[in-house]
């Protein structure tokens, strides 16, 4: 997919192009660009994520988990294609949920904690007309941290609809993020080369 990313949290505003390939539950590639200028690329699988920054030309490695130290959340690469899927973030099968409908019965949530180490609330809101997520929250408590998903537009791509506009809302003990994605381009089920290139003369970044 290729999106139209807005990104503020209270000090600094700015847009930027996004560019995301993934391979499901192996690899995923995301190359971040100004004016058509790449500046960051990262390679993420389930374990690991590696980093090349071209602004400062150095490069990196961290576990997954450094998502937790970057965005006040823990997030794996299996949530990463869940968000831009429209899927329920970390659902699982065998978990209890209760279901809920508003007064007028147009609307309903399904809400469950999953305690993983820590317990955490997961909240997901949706039409009684419409198969496709509305908004999707996650709370912990633990952490203080809030993630608010909102699926405002979405397009037919084949048999599937993707979400073609995405709103998300992290709030912290220290700050509060707000990233905007709009889709520009998406393509499903078709042969990717996902790699990541380290040039010989970058640094490790400090």
């Amino acid at each position: 997919g290729k999106y139209t990313t807005n990104y503020s949290d209270g000090s600094r505003s700015f847009s930027f192009k996004t560019s995301l390939k993934c391979s499901k539950d192996s690899a995923l590639n995301a190359l971040v660009s100004f004016a058509s200028i790449p500046i960051f690329n990262a390679l993420a699988t389930p374990d690991s994520l590696i980093y090349v920054n071209k602004k400062d030309r150095c490069y990196g490695k961290q576990p997954i988990a450094s998502f937790k130290e970057l965005l006040g959340v823990e997030l794996s690469m299996k949530n990463i294609q869940e968000l831009f899927l429209g899927l329920p973030l970390g659902y699982k099968d065998s978990a209890l949920y209760t279901n809920e409908f508003n007064a007028l019965g147009d609307s309903t949530t399904m809400s469950g904690i999953l305690d993983g180490g820590k317990p955490i609330e997961y909240r997901y809101g949706s039409s009684v007309k419409s198969p496709r997520l509305a908004w999707q929250r996650l709370v912990s408590p633990e952490d203080s941290t809030e993630v608010l998903v909102q699926y405002d537009q979405w397009v037919k791509h084949g048999l599937m609809d993707v979400p073609s506009l995405i709103h998300v809302s992290i709030k912290t003990k220290e700050q509060n993020i707000r990233v905007i994605f709009t889709y520009n381009k998406f393509e499903l089920n078709s042969p990717q080369e996902i790699y990541i290139q380290i040039p010989d003369d970058y640094a490790p970044c400090k």
